[in-house]
């Protein structure tokens, strides 16, 4: 969905990616400059990854890092189930200056096995509307600004 939002509401980005999924839906946007990291193909991701990914990623300096993940906590942070993305995270955190992580609902208040990072390290969350008030008002207090589709209902 957020690379769908980006086509349809900006004419002119240089994104940065290892997943393939995205790369077909940025197609679409003739004027976005799309640089596709290399690497080992991971046929269950279709995503590219390994060290070369990860040293690839080091060497930029990007703006903002969007950033899909699967479990977020306020103790943990960002933890991961997917042993092979978690360096890959952890690049696009580091070279980052704003990081941006998009998680449903569902992913919230959850700790998955690998940790990633803490939650210092983000800047948003971008969700959905099924986040809780309570659950932005936490999470919020931690530092972490929430953006969810009825957020106007929180302040």
């Amino acid at each position: 969905e957020t690379a769908n939002f980006l086509v349809e509401n900006y004419k002119r980005l240089t994104i940065v990616t290892n997943n393939l999924r995205i790369v077909d839906i940025l197609r679409k946007a003739e004027n976005f400059t799309v640089i596709v990291l290399g690497g080992v193909f991971d046929r269950e991701e279709y995503a590219i990854g390994g060290k070369e990914t990860e040293k690839e990623i080091l060497s930029y300096n990007f703006d903002l890092s969007i950033l899909a993940v699967n479990a977020i906590s306020e103790k943990k942070g960002i933890t991961e189930f997917r042993p092979k993305e978690v360096n890959i995270i952890k690049a696009f955190l580091q070279s980052s200056k704003t990081n941006v992580v998009v998680a449903d609902y569902s992913k919230f208040d959850r700790i998955s096995y690998i940790n990633v990072c803490g939650i210092e390290q983000l800047d948003y969350i971008i969700s959905d509307s099924n986040v809780t008030k309570e659950q932005i008002e936490r999470y919020t207090k931690r530092g972490v600004k929430i953006c969810t589709p009825k957020i106007g209902d929180y302040n």
